[in-house]
C-alpha cells in the first residue's frame, strides 16, 4: 500500500510518475540491487496533473457531485455555470443534427451506463473449471477476435477525434461523461471516452472535460431529457 499511500495516482508523464518512479528505485535500493536504473523511453507528451476538479447541480436541487477531470482536459480558469443538455452523439448524423444547438452549454456525453448490481464484475474461475480449460478457452476466444476488435476500435476513435472538433467548434461550455461502471460507487476515468492522443498538445481537446459519478449522471440525464420534452411540448 505504500506506492497507492505515498504517491497515488500516476499518469503517464505526470509529476506523481516521476515520484513513483523514484519510489522504485529506491525500494529497489533497500532490496540491495546494485545498479537500478531507469531506461529512457523517449519524447512522450504533455505533463498534466489534476489540482482541483468538482462539479455542482444548482437547479432543481442543489447537489455536490463526486468527479474527476478527464486525463489532460482543459481547465476552465475558474468556476463556470451554464445549462446541461443531454445528446447523443454516435453517429457523424448525429453530430450534423446537434449543429448549432450547444454553444456554451454543459454537454452530458451519451446516456447513462447499465449498472447491474445483481451481477459481479468479475467472475473467479474454481479449480475444476481452470484443470478443464475454461479460462485458456476464454483467453484464446479473446485473442481470435483481436483483428475485429483493433478495426472496431480504429473507426471509433477517428471518429471521436470528429466528435472532439465538433464540440469545441460548437463552442460547448464542459462535456461531462458517466463515471459509472459495473460495481455501483465505483468509478471508471480512463480517458477513452474522448478518444484521441490528449497527451499531445494537437490532439488534446480544447474544451474542458469531467468524469461525473455514475448515480448523479443519470440523475442529471434525466432531468434534461425532461427539460427538452416539456420545453418542445410548449414551443
Amino acid at each position: 500500500t505504500s506506492l497507492v499511500d505515498e504517491v497515488g495516482a500516476r499518469l503517464m508523464g505526470s509529476p506523481n510518475m516521476r515520484r513513483a518512479y523514484d519510489w522504485a528505485l529506491a525500494r529497489l535500493q533497500a532490496l540491495g540491487l546494485s545498479d537500478p536504473r531507469l531506461e529512457p523511453i523517449g519524447p512522450f507528451g504533455l505533463s498534466w496533473r489534476q489540482v482541483l476538479a468538482w462539479a455542482r447541480m444548482t437547479a432543481p436541487d442543489a447537489v455536490q457531485f463526486a468527479a474527476v477531470a478527464s486525463p489532460w482536459s482543459a481547465a476552465t480558469k475558474g468556476a463556470v455555470a451554464g445549462q446541461a443538455v443531454a445528446v447523443r452523439l454516435d453517429s457523424d448524423e448525429d453530430l450534423e443534427r446537434a449543429k448549432g444547438t450547444l454553444a456554451g452549454r454543459i454537454v452530458l456525453l451519451g446516456p447513462p451506463k447499465a449498472v447491474r448490481a445483481d451481477e459481479p464484475a468479475v467472475v473467479r474461475y474454481s479449480d475444476e473449471q481452470v484443470l478443464k480449460g475454461e479460462a485458456a478457452e476464454a483467453v484464446g476466444a479473446y485473442y481470435r477476435t483481436v483483428a475485429e476488435r483493433r478495426a472496431r476500435q480504429g473507426r471509433e476513435g477517428l471518429f471521436k477525434v470528429r466528435r472532439n472538433a465538433f464540440l469545441a467548434a460548437e463552442g460547448v461550455l464542459a462535456v461531462l461523461i458517466d463515471g459509472g461502471a459495473a460495481e455501483p460507487g465505483a468509478m471508471i476515468v480512463d480517458g477513452s471516452e474522448l478518444g484521441g492522443r490528449p497527451w499531445l498538445s494537437a490532439e488534446r481537446p480544447s474544451f474542458p472535460a469531467l468524469y461525473v459519478d455514475g448515480l448523479a449522471y443519470a440523475r442529471c440525464w434525466r432531468l434534461a431529457n425532461v427539460e427538452a420534452l416539456v420545453g418542445r411540448a410548449y414551443r
